[in-house]
Protein backbone atom coordinates (compact mmCIF):
# COMPACT_ATOMS: atom_id res chain seq x y z
CA UNK A 1 0.00 0.00 0.00
CA UNK A 2 1.50 3.32 -1.04
CA UNK A 3 0.76 6.96 -0.58
CA UNK A 4 -2.29 8.34 -2.30
CA UNK A 5 -1.49 10.35 -5.42
CA UNK A 6 -3.00 13.50 -3.92
CA UNK A 7 -0.63 13.35 -0.94
CA UNK A 8 2.42 12.94 -3.19
CA UNK A 9 1.25 15.83 -5.37
CA UNK A 10 0.68 18.07 -2.34
CA UNK A 11 4.09 17.17 -0.92
CA UNK A 12 5.77 17.95 -4.26
CA UNK A 13 3.85 21.23 -4.50
CA UNK A 14 4.82 22.30 -0.98
CA UNK A 15 8.47 21.40 -1.55
CA UNK A 16 8.49 23.29 -4.85
CA UNK A 17 6.81 26.37 -3.39
CA UNK A 18 9.27 26.50 -0.49
CA UNK A 19 12.57 25.38 -1.99
CA UNK A 20 12.60 27.20 -5.32
CA UNK A 21 12.41 30.70 -3.72
CA UNK A 22 14.86 29.53 -1.06
CA UNK A 23 17.41 28.47 -3.67
CA UNK A 24 16.86 31.63 -5.71
CA UNK A 25 17.52 33.81 -2.65
CA UNK A 26 20.50 31.69 -1.63
CA UNK A 27 21.99 31.90 -5.12
CA UNK A 28 21.49 35.68 -5.21
CA UNK A 29 23.20 36.11 -1.84
CA UNK A 30 26.14 33.96 -2.90
CA UNK A 31 26.57 35.98 -6.12
CA UNK A 32 26.45 39.23 -4.10
CA UNK A 33 29.15 37.93 -1.78
CA UNK A 34 31.22 36.79 -4.77
CA UNK A 35 30.95 40.24 -6.36
CA UNK A 36 32.04 41.95 -3.13
CA UNK A 37 34.89 39.50 -2.66
CA UNK A 38 36.15 40.05 -6.21
CA UNK A 39 35.98 43.83 -5.87
CA UNK A 40 37.67 43.83 -2.47
CA UNK A 41 40.48 41.55 -3.68
CA UNK A 42 40.95 43.67 -6.81
CA UNK A 43 41.18 46.86 -4.75
CA UNK A 44 43.79 45.33 -2.44
CA UNK A 45 45.79 44.05 -5.43
CA UNK A 46 45.66 47.50 -7.04
CA UNK A 47 46.74 49.21 -3.81
CA UNK A 48 49.70 46.84 -3.46
CA UNK A 49 50.80 47.15 -7.09
CA UNK A 50 50.22 50.83 -7.92
CA UNK A 51 51.82 53.70 -6.02
CA UNK A 52 50.15 56.65 -7.79
CA UNK A 53 46.77 57.42 -6.18
CA UNK A 54 45.28 58.81 -9.42
CA UNK A 55 46.16 55.57 -11.23
CA UNK A 56 44.59 53.62 -8.37
CA UNK A 57 41.35 55.55 -8.80
CA UNK A 58 41.27 54.89 -12.55
CA UNK A 59 41.87 51.18 -12.08
CA UNK A 60 39.23 50.89 -9.38
CA UNK A 61 36.72 52.52 -11.75
CA UNK A 62 37.64 49.97 -14.42
CA UNK A 63 37.15 47.07 -12.00
CA UNK A 64 33.81 48.49 -10.85
CA UNK A 65 32.62 48.87 -14.44
CA UNK A 66 33.49 45.27 -15.29
CA UNK A 67 31.91 43.93 -12.11
CA UNK A 68 28.74 45.93 -12.77
CA UNK A 69 28.55 44.36 -16.23
CA UNK A 70 29.03 40.87 -14.85
CA UNK A 71 26.90 41.19 -11.72
CA UNK A 72 23.72 43.29 -12.07
CA UNK A 73 23.54 43.40 -8.27
CA UNK A 74 26.54 45.74 -8.20
CA UNK A 75 24.96 48.48 -10.30
CA UNK A 76 21.64 48.07 -8.47
CA UNK A 77 23.22 48.43 -5.02
CA UNK A 78 26.14 50.80 -5.53
CA UNK A 79 25.93 54.05 -7.49
CA UNK A 80 29.60 53.96 -8.31
CA UNK A 81 33.04 52.76 -7.41
CA UNK A 82 33.16 55.29 -4.58
CA UNK A 83 30.18 53.70 -2.84
CA UNK A 84 31.68 50.25 -3.29
CA UNK A 85 35.03 51.38 -1.86
CA UNK A 86 33.21 52.98 1.08
CA UNK A 87 31.45 49.66 1.65
CA UNK A 88 34.83 47.91 1.71
CA UNK A 89 36.09 50.37 4.33
CA UNK A 90 32.88 50.07 6.36
CA UNK A 91 32.99 46.28 6.41
CA UNK A 92 36.70 46.24 7.28
CA UNK A 93 36.07 48.56 10.24
CA UNK A 94 32.69 47.25 11.40
CA UNK A 95 33.31 43.50 11.42
CA UNK A 96 34.68 41.96 14.57
CA UNK A 97 38.33 40.98 14.65
CA UNK A 98 38.90 38.00 12.40
CA UNK A 99 35.37 38.02 10.95
CA UNK A 100 36.33 40.09 7.90
CA UNK A 101 39.19 37.70 7.18
CA UNK A 102 36.90 34.70 7.58
CA UNK A 103 34.31 36.15 5.21
CA UNK A 104 36.56 37.72 2.54
CA UNK A 105 39.82 35.83 2.94
CA UNK A 106 42.16 38.69 3.84
CA UNK A 107 42.74 41.33 6.50
CA UNK A 108 43.40 45.03 6.01
CA UNK A 109 46.15 46.69 8.01
CA UNK A 110 46.01 50.36 9.03
CA UNK A 111 48.18 51.56 6.13
CA UNK A 112 45.84 49.88 3.62
CA UNK A 113 42.80 51.39 5.33
CA UNK A 114 44.41 54.84 5.21
CA UNK A 115 45.21 54.37 1.52
CA UNK A 116 41.59 53.39 0.84
CA UNK A 117 40.43 56.53 2.66
CA UNK A 118 42.76 58.68 0.52
CA UNK A 119 41.52 56.95 -2.61
CA UNK A 120 37.89 57.57 -1.64
CA UNK A 121 38.69 61.25 -1.02
CA UNK A 122 40.27 61.53 -4.48
CA UNK A 123 37.25 59.80 -6.02
CA UNK A 124 34.89 62.24 -4.31
CA UNK A 125 36.94 65.23 -5.44
CA UNK A 126 36.99 64.02 -9.04
CA UNK A 127 33.28 63.09 -8.96
CA UNK A 128 31.62 65.29 -6.34
CA UNK A 129 28.08 64.33 -7.40
CA UNK A 130 28.53 60.57 -7.32
CA UNK A 131 25.87 60.14 -4.66
CA UNK A 132 23.14 61.42 -6.97
CA UNK A 133 22.11 60.00 -10.31
CA UNK A 134 24.31 60.82 -13.28
CA UNK A 135 21.46 62.74 -14.96
CA UNK A 136 21.11 65.20 -12.08
CA UNK A 137 24.85 65.26 -11.41
CA UNK A 138 25.52 66.34 -14.98
CA UNK A 139 22.80 69.00 -14.77
CA UNK A 140 24.21 70.27 -11.49
CA UNK A 141 27.76 70.25 -12.88
CA UNK A 142 26.62 72.09 -16.00
CA UNK A 143 24.74 74.61 -13.86
CA UNK A 144 27.83 75.34 -11.79
CA UNK A 145 30.00 75.90 -14.83
CA UNK A 146 27.50 78.34 -16.36
CA UNK A 147 27.14 80.28 -13.12
CA UNK A 148 30.86 80.72 -12.64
Amino acid sequence: MGFPRDAVFMFALIVTIFYIPFFVILTRRLRQKLARRQFFHAVIAILQRVSDDDAVVEQIHIVFKKLAERFPYVSQTYKGATDFAEDLLYRAEAYREGEFKRVYGFELDNSQKNRIVRTIEIMKISQPFSSISSKYGNLNNRGQTTVF
